[in-house]
């Protein structure tokens, strides 16, 4: 029996295929609706794939989670549908102020961050309760952060990602646009005739993630 511990330095390493705790870029690799498997309620099953984050060397990994649309009662059948609401926004499939039918195959593919967290859960066959790790209750965010953009701006993204090329280039855009105006001489003033030349008005999409957050 040929066994090889090459790819692997510590204990940690033997931890399984599912990212442990932290807070993820991630891109979406299936998105389906279906019934749970323990009550049969329906709801969204979605599998994540990290591409950086706060814990490293997590890369590459997979985490599926299954989101209820129903609860135990009217409250928390409404909360069920404000995690799913969040996440589709956070995908870009659907934008504020609007209603309309969703299709979860547009979120195939989409970039977000994902929050993980340890979490207990009982053993389907022996009733043993275990330790493992699942996605968070309504842990999700836009890769930009969106209006939470100040409490993950400190997640590591991949900058190589289309969606981070994306940002660049947006933010590119409006660095190009803040440039321009500010270098425009004011006519009420004759020291601006006497101005050196303006500042560029070009700028080169920029690549590290930290320089867009």
């Amino acid at each position: 029996m040929l066994l090889d511990t090459t790819d692997k330095s510590s204990l940690k390493d033997f931890s399984g295929s599912r990212p442990e705790p932290g807070i993820y870029h991630v891109a979406i690799n299936m998105a389906e609706e279906k019934a749970s498997k323990n009550k049969g309620t329906p709801g969204l099953e979605v599998e994540f794939s990290v591409l950086a984050g706060t814990t490293e060397g997590q890369e590459g990994k997979n985490i599926t989670a299954f989101l209820s649309a129903v609860g135990d009662d009217e409250s928390k059948t409404k909360t069920c549908i404000n995690q799913l609401t969040k996440l589709a926004v956070c995908c870009e499939i659907l934008g504020f102020r609007e209603s309309k039918e969703v299709d979860w195959n547009e979120a195939i593919g989409r970039e977000i961050l994902v929050k993980i967290e340890s979490q207990k859960y009982k053993d389907r066959k022996t009733g043993e309760e275990r330790e493992g790790t699942g996605v968070a209750f309504m842990g999700f965010w836009p890769v930009d952060g969106g209006s939470d953009a100040v409490a993950v701006k400190d997640v590591p993204r991949d900058p190589t990602t289309p969606r981070m090329q994306e940002w660049a280039k947006s933010m590119a855009g409006k660095t190009t646009t803040a440039t321009t105006t500010a270098a425009k001489p004011k006519a009420t003033t004759s020291a601006a005739s006497n101005a050196g030349p303006a500042a560029s008005t070009s700028a080169a999409p920029k690549k590290d993630w930290k320089s867009l957050v």
